[in-house]
């Protein structure tokens, strides 16, 4: 059974504050941020397929990054190995 889209609204936020501290262990560095949310917001919908990929669609599309420079390609990735699918079923 195939579960149902999710879509969710997610507000825009402006940095008021951002610093970038030492780098970790596992290659990310340590982050502070004040931060203030706006009512902008972008919907983003996840949803299973016949075949594994990110489609992008919208004002701004043709600019967001694909593979593995893709923020939300490399969460899926992440997801996908912490529930034991195979590397083949996310590319």
């Amino acid at each position: 059974m195939v579960p149902p889209p999710v879509t969710v609204r997610v507000p825009a936020k402006i940095n008021l504050h951002l610093s970038v501290g030492d780098k970790r262990p596992d290659g990310y560095h340590e982050l502070t941020s004040v931060f203030q949310a706006l009512s902008l917001t972008d919907e983003v919908t996840v949803a299973a397929g016949e075949e594994p990929g990110i489609d992008v669609t919208g004002e701004g599309a043709d600019d967001v990054p694909r593979g593995a420079n893709n923020l939300a390609w490399r969460a899926v990735r992440e997801l996908a190995a912490h529930v034991g699918r195979s590397e083949d079923e996310t590319k």
